[in-house]
């Protein structure tokens, strides 16, 4: 019955829970690039916008350029991309000065982005000291340039440059202006003038001597205001020198800001702003001073230091800020449009605002969830709080203010309110509340819980109760009941009353959860004004607010459909207007149209503004200024001044409509911003496009195109839509991204149409096109195809004249065959010979060879087909009938031949020779008939057998094998020995000669071995190794083997020499020792080779006095690319980094490898650190350049240490030690960077790596041990439990488990320590779960257990080895641990919910805080962290945040144990709360177990 009442609750609680994340949303607007973002370096020396939009960065470490997107290093042949920029500017629209501190300067482009310097950074030729250009002023083709204490002027066609003037020694130029005549020159030691005309230098002093001293005279900023004059920036003050006919007016100079730092000065259309140490102030030049603006300490990047050096305000308002060391900022000037009332002074003070009203220009009040607030206009911060509830310990929003009505023409002095409790009337004077007051001879309804109050006439309010609706007359104090409407209408659906339609005057306006309905009390007709099409299970559907416009459209506020438009009229649809965040649509609370055709729009996620004419919807949010996004329901109003109010939950937001009607005229148009392929690189720049034709090759892959409007502030906002029509059509619909990927586009000519798009309606903001044409392929082209065709058709008239005179061929060749078949017949009866013929149809095989090999009667030539077959042998029969099947299934040209054995009826069995030929085929295409000749071979086939195996044999065996007759003349060598002394085999032993055997041995090792086998008896053997000379290789190692054989043991028949070549054993040894020293893949020395190249480095390097160095480089990410791709590809893509880093590396390097994806470069002299630097960059900058390996392009990065010796390390193996380290900080720090080492790297790394190795140890030994935090009831004083904490000492001190329990995660180790805590406190705590029954043991996971699929199990088995149930433990999860992957945690948690355990969520409150988390996994107890706990007596709002996520606990079902409890304060609180499970060091900090028995013999 009090489902509309129940929603008023859920939004308090909501309020409450947000409240806190929107307290500090004032800085969300600023934007931060920095190093974080893909900036080069944080140290900003200058920033600047050029025509295009895109805004260039100069970093102390390389020249950036962003687009709202992406942020680019500017690469030339001038690297551009790693130098020190000290200054830029531009001196003119389409080129940007680039000063660097020590390579010069350079002027680019911005149009095609070509870079020529202008000048080499050295004042003095072949002098080694670097001056930089510190100011720049162009005029006409004349650059004007100061440079340390000299002014210089550079002819931009020939480059040359000419002194102009100069300054004292210790002088430096700081800025440069032109006026008239005169160059305007500020100095560190002053403000000067040059005239052109007379080249005379003059110093003009614009402050008295009294006023002047070191600080006013440093000149930073000369800039010329037409309505002020020459404004000058110094180090302390902003000052003005009239002008008057061209001419400073110095006697009229005067301090329009004193003593701020200036840095830089802008004019925006939001005042005029001014960059200081302290931050960005904005000037008053009527009272001559300044206020702050922004702090960028007071952000929400709470930066360190406020200092500002550069502003720069870009087309679409934003500020953009520079810091020295702290990267830019950007800032939309925009979000100053809106304002905040909400009060300061924080006693009991609630900023949840549900209700405003003006009741006179001076006179606003604003109903909060603790009572009524009346401010003095809108710039009051103190306002009188009525209806105050200052009891700390009260249920929130008891005394919160839903609604504000007041009769003035009645009673000046009475407001009513809707309470929590229903309507309520409040006496200003008296600041007392009561019950309005009713007859006294009527019932007072207001008795009774009420609700949804609305003003009817005027002196009437509708109102809702449990018991009906009813009617209040304030005037005459009277209450008539609706009778009839509560028996058309359940009380129960409806939500509130609306003020009556215009066209509905007289009748009650009555929103409920269904539909808006409009009762008519005298007709007592009930009409339907608008109905919701389907009901929302989870929420309201109901109307909040209506408005008119003078367009004639009634427009709803609704809580699922968004903005509803109703003709005024008929009352049908127009249209509805979703407003969604994400793919969940928003409800809309308020409406409010302004004057200048708009309608504003309050909503749960923001501020939306909608152009009722085109129906344009604009977004605004807490990055556009607003406190926060999330408004209230009931909370509007349009105050007299024509200012726009509306309530949030945290104050109320106020702004001028007039001040958002924007002039765009100098904003930027879409554009097209990079375009790149995956298979070449294009160097796009802004002109690309209009200086020549987009043409693709036909293999181009990857084809990318960025796009961007250069709106930085709002690019996730926007959305796109893109069009792109040709050979292949595709259409993007709804981007959120600000780039296309095609991966491969068909030949032919396309337009690409990119369209932004306006919020709500589609509707095209913007729009830009793109004509592009991709080749064709050589044999893909029209040409090609028309010759393809004119070739077939050739080809078809060849074909068929050859098809003519082969008919006639055919013919004279049967004629032939006749003849030949007769010559067979006779040839075939003289040998063992036959013909014989199957027939596939019938089966059937006819030879005469049947009679012998199957038992029929004799002269029968015809046979079943398988049975010849199955008289094959066996070993022979299975390749017969795969031959014989392969060949009727293939049939060619090439005869079928077949050797094999059949059993014969006399003989054993039979060898065959068959050969035979496909003879015709059915109407199918299948072969039909085979033909063919057998041979009997059974007897040649026993001659050749034997005579086969042992040639195969002699011939077979890889070594060289010489047969000699006992004179020593050649019998016979085999084929070995023929090809390695290029032998005929028909010829060789005639070709052997003693001088072809000289030539090949020599003559002294030829007279030596036939000595030696000459003393040779029968049966003795030579064993030798020689070196011999054959044509194929000029060392040939062998091993000589000569046996001399005698058959009687008494003379010798002949001599076997066998000859073993060792030239393959002789390389496989000579390539062990090359694999002992280097890769095998990469072909370069590895560590071993590497650790000798150092130490004689590092001994050379001594002996010599100077430095080398070691670069220790690990590829990024390559495991990935490895698994996906195959250990080929990777390989394969480490060779071509070994190709590209080596054509990098001077001459004084080595690169080795060291293992897997890392490499080390030895570097043998060193001359200076910066070369290093530069070597490094080097590497950094080719490395991650596109490799195609395979078809597939692939893109890696690397990481880089650099350790130096002799500053870094003594020995080669120290020296890669160090270098490593070097180099994991640098993955460390964001991958594709360098680092030098550092000592403290190596404390670090060492302080790491001997806890992680003494952790190991600790948990081999069991040295970890147990300590127990009791957890109290409070009501019974008596323990329940105990949380489990591990604890451990290293020699001699504890080390923090916030340092030992992530290096146990890290290792591996966490599992198996926290399953030997659990079986330690199970033993050590037996008595205590034996004794009590109740007692239970709470125990912390980590996001490694939650994501093990087996966790419930493990801890069973566990408790069942103890005998133990699942209710003596308790498993406490923290917010953290979910996010890690939740599907995975949903799954653990639910099997061990199943498994019997309670669960809890540990710190609730400080990390995601998510309420999803209590909906989506099955948590039974909230354990409110003790940061709330601890400081709940400092800070007032953490008890409403206890009290809150208490009452959320209870509304959900679930228990509350509070941590951090230390004193009487905190306990009483929480007592009278409700919350009586508490632990902290009130009761006892974590003890041991024996401590622990004595705690447990108490009463806490």
């Amino acid at each position: 019955m009090y489902r509309c009442f129940a929603l008023i609750l859920l939004l308090c609680f909501t309020a409450v829970l947000q409240s806190k994340a929107f307290a500090q949303n004032a800085g969300n607007t600023i934007n931060r690039l920095s190093t974080e973002e893909g900036l080069s370096q944080a140290s900003i020396s200058g920033i600047v916008q050029d025509k295009h939009g895109y805004v260039w960065v100069a970093t102390h470490l390389g020249l950036n350029r962003y687009d709202g997107n992406s942020i680019t290093l500017l690469k030339s042949q001038f690297n551009l991309a790693t130098k020190h920029i000290s200054y830029i500017t531009l001196i003119d629209p389409d080129l940007l000065l680039v000063s660097t501190a020590f390579s010069g300067a350079y002027l680019i482009n911005i149009n095609t982005l070509q870079v020529e310097q202008v000048y080499s950074g050295r004042l003095i030729t072949n002098s080694n000291a670097f001056s930089e250009i510190t100011s720049a002023f162009k005029i006409g083709n004349m650059l004007y340039a100061g440079i340390d204490n000299f002014l210089y002027k550079i002819d931009l066609n020939s480059k040359r440059s000419t002194l102009v003037t100069s300054f004292e020694k210790h002088s430096y130029i700081r800025a440069l202006l032109r006026l008239d005549k005169l160059l305007l020159i500020g100095t560190n030691q002053g403000f000067f003038t040059f005239n052109f005309e007379s080249g005379q230098l003059t110093e003009q002093q614009f402050l008295s001597a009294q006023q002047r001293n070191s600080l006013n005279s440093n000149v930073k900023l000369l800039k010329i205001d037409p309505a002020i004059g020459l404004l000058i920036g110094t180090v302390q003050g902003l000052y003005s020198i009239p002008i008057n006919s061209k001419t400073l007016q110095l006697e009229s100079a005067y301090t329009l800001v004193p003593e701020l730092n200036i840095w830089d000065h802008v004019i925006t259309p939001y005042g005029e702003l001014i960059a200081t140490e302290r931050g960005v102030y904005t000037v008053d030049r009527k009272r001559q001073s300044a206020s702050k603006l922004l702090s960028l300490k007071d952000s929400k990047f709470a930066l360190a230091q406020s200092n500002v050096i550069d502003l720069m305000f870009d087309t679409y308002g934003n500020i953009w800020m520079a810091t020295l060391n702290q990267g830019a900022y950007y800032w939309p000037l925009t979000s100053l449009r809106f304002k905040t009332l909400k009060a300061e002074n924080r006693d009991f003070t609630n900023h949840n605002i549900w209700s405003i009203y003006e009741q006179s220009e001076n006179e606003i009040w604003v109903g909060t969830d603790n009572g009524l607030l009346m401010f003095n206009g809108l710039q009051d911060t103190t306002p009188k709080h009525y209806y105050k509830n200052t009891d700390p310990k009260a249920a929130y929003a008891t005394n919160a203010i839903y609604k504000i009505i007041a009769f003035n023409h009645i009673d000046n002095n009475v407001l009513f309110v809707e309470t929590l409790s229903g309507l309520r009337q409040l006496n200003k004077t008296e600041d007392s509340i009561d019950l309005p007051p009713v007859k006294s001879d009527q019932k007072n309804p207001f008795l009774n819980l009420n609700w949804g109050a609305a003003v009817v006439s005027k002196n009437e309010i509708a109102f809702i109760t449990s018991e009906g609706f009813y009617v209040y007359d304030a005037l005459n104090k009277s209450v008539r009941p609706l009778v009839n409407l509560s028996q058309q209408l359940e009380v129960d659906s409806a939500y509130k009353f609306l003020p009556p339609l215009p066209s509905r005057k007289g009748e009650y306006l009555l929103s409920t959860e269904r539909n808006l309905v409009s009762y008519n009390e005298h007709s007592k007709e009930l009409t339907t004004i608008y109905e919701f099409d389907k009901q929302d299970a989870e929420r309201f559907s109901v109307i909040d607010h209506w408005v008119y416009t003078e367009d004639g459209t009634l427009w709803l506020a609704s809580s699922v459909d968004g903005v509803i438009a109703l003709d005024e009229q008929s009352l049908t649809l127009k249209y509805t207007l979703k407003i969604a965040e994400g793919s969940e649509p928003q409800p809309a609370y308020q409406l409010i149209p302004d004057n200048f055709g708009y309608l504003w729009i309050s909503s749960q996620s923001g501020l939306f503004r909608l152009n009722i004419s085109n129906r344009q919807l604009q977004k605004f949010d807490a990055t556009h200024g607003l406190p926060n996004s999330e408004f209230n329901a009931g909370a509007s109003t349009t105050l007299e001044s024509g200012v726009l109010a509306f309530g949030t939950i945290n104050g109320v937001v106020w702004f001028s409509p007039a001040d958002f009607l924007e002039n765009n005229t100098s904003r930027t148009e879409l554009a097209i911003t990079d375009i790149s392929l995956m298979s070449r690189s294009i160097d796009f720049y802004p002109i690309f496009l209009d200086a020549q034709p987009l043409v693709l090759n036909h293999d181009d892959l990857g084809l990318k195109i960025m796009f961007s409007n250069f709106d930085f502030s709002n690019q996730i906002i926007y959305k796109y839509r893109a069009k792109l029509t040709g050979p292949t059509s595709i259409e993007f619909n709804n981007l959120n991204s600000n780039y296309l990927f095609f991966n491969h586009l068909q030949p032919g000519e396309y337009t690409l149409l990119i369209e932004q798009l306006a919020l709500g309606n589609q509707q095209v903001n913007d729009a830009i096109a793109l004509s592009f044409k991709v080749e064709h392929s050589l044999f893909n082209s029209p040409l090609a195809w028309t010759i393809y065709i004119l070739s077939v058709l050739s080809v078809v008239l060849l074909w068929l004249k050859q098809n003519s005179k082969k008919q006639r061929t055919i013919k004279r060749a049967l004629s032939e065959m006749t003849i030949s078949k007769q010559q067979t017949e006779m040839a075939l009866n003289t040998t063992r010979s036959g013909i014989w013929q199957v027939n596939l149809i019938s089966k059937t095989v006819k030879q005469r060879r049947n009679s012998d090999c199957l038992p029929i009667p004799s002269g029968t030539e015809v046979a079943i087909l398988n049975d010849y077959f199955e008289r094959i042998h066996p070993d022979d029969r299975e390749h017969v009938q795969r031959v014989w099947k392969q060949f009727i299934s293939s049939p060619t040209d090439i005869q079928l031949s077949l050797t094999y054995r059949v059993r014969g009826l006399e003989e054993p069995w039979l060898w065959y020779h068959d050969i035979g030929q496909v003879q015709s085929f059915d109407e199918k295409g299948k072969v039909k008939d085979i033909m063919g000749i057998y041979t009997n071979i059974t007897e040649q086939k026993a001659t050749d057998l034997r005579a086969t195996i042992l040639g195969e044999a002699f011939s077979q065996v890889s070594d060289w094998i010489l047969i000699l007759d006992a004179d020593l003349q050649p019998l016979s060598v085999n084929a070995s020995f023929c090809h390695a002394f290029e032998l005929d085999e028909n010829n060789a032993v005639k070709a052997l000669s003693f001088k072809r055997f000289t030539k090949v041995v020599g003559y002294k090792k030829l007279n030596s071995l036939l000595k030696r086998i000459q003393r040779l008896g029968p049966n003795q053997h030579i064993r030798q190794e020689l070196t011999v000379k054959t044509s194929h290789q000029v060392a040939h190692p062998i091993h000589l083997s000569i046996n001399a054989i005698s058959k009687d043991n008494r003379q010798i028949e002949h001599y076997v020499i066998v000859i073993s070549d060792l030239t393959e054993q002789k390389q496989a040894e000579s390539e062990l020792r090359y694999l002992a020293n280097f890769d095998a893949l990469t072909k370069l020395p590895n560590r071993n080779l590497m650790l000798q190249h150092i130490e004689f480095a590092l001994h050379n390097a001594q002996s010599s006095e100077r430095n080398c160095a070691l670069l220790f480089i690990d590829l990024d990410k390559f495991k990935p690319i490895n698994d996906a791709y195959g250990h080929h590809t990777g390989d394969q893509l480490l060779i071509k980094i070994t190709e590209r880093i080596s054509r990098i590396l001077p001459g004084n390097c080595v690169l080795g490898r060291q293992s897997g994806d890392e490499f080390i470069v030895l570097v043998k002299d060193v001359r200076s650190p910066h070369k290093l630097s530069e070597l490094a960059t080097k590497l950094l900058e080719c490395l991650p350049k596109k490799i195609e390996i395979g078809g597939i392009t692939m893109s890696i990065s690397a990481s880089i240490g650099v350790a130096m010796y002799p500053f870094d390390a003594q020995t080669p193996e120290m020296l890669i030690r160090n270098a490593d380290i070097a180099m994991i900080h640098a993955k460390q720090a964001g991958r594709n960077g360098f680092k030098f080492f550092t000592t403290q790297m190596n404390t670090q790394f060492s302080r790491k790596l001997t806890l992680e190795n003494a952790l190991k140890t600790a948990y081999r030994d069991e040295q970890i041990y147990n300590h127990y935090q009791p957890i109290v009831n409070i009501i019974s004083g008596r323990v329940v439990g105990v949380e489990l904490l591990m604890r451990w000492q290293y020699e001699g001190e504890n080390v923090s488990p916030i340092d030992f329990i992530p290096i146990s995660e890290e290792v591996g180790l966490i599992e198996l320590m926290t399953e030997q805590a659990l079986k330690r406190a199970l033993r050590e705590l037996h008595e205590f779960i034996e004794s009590d029954s109740e007692f239970y043991l709470s125990l912390n996971l980590s996001a490694v257990h939650i994501l093990k699929s087996d966790i419930a199990q493990n801890l069973v088995n566990i408790l069942h080895s103890f005998n133990l149930s699942t209710s003596v433990l308790r498993l406490e999860i923290t917010e953290s641990s979910l996010m890690e992957d939740t599907d995975k945690a949903k799954r653990s948690l639910t099997s061990l919910k199943s498994a019997g355990f309670v669960l809890l969520l540990d710190d609730f409150g400080t990390g995601y805080s998510s309420l999803t988390y209590l909906n989506q996994f099955p948590i039974d107890i909230i354990k409110i962290d003790q940061g709330f706990v601890r400081k709940m007596d400092s800070l007032n709002s953490n008890k409403s945040i206890i009290r809150t996520i208490y009452l959320l606990a209870e509304s959900l079902q679930m228990s509350c144990i509070a941590e951090g409890v230390e004193n009487t304060e905190q306990l009483a609180f929480l007592k009278e709360l409700g919350c009586y499970y508490m632990q902290g060091y009130y009761f006892s900090k974590p003890v041991n177990a024996e401590d622990l028995a004595k705690i447990m013999e108490q009463k806490l």
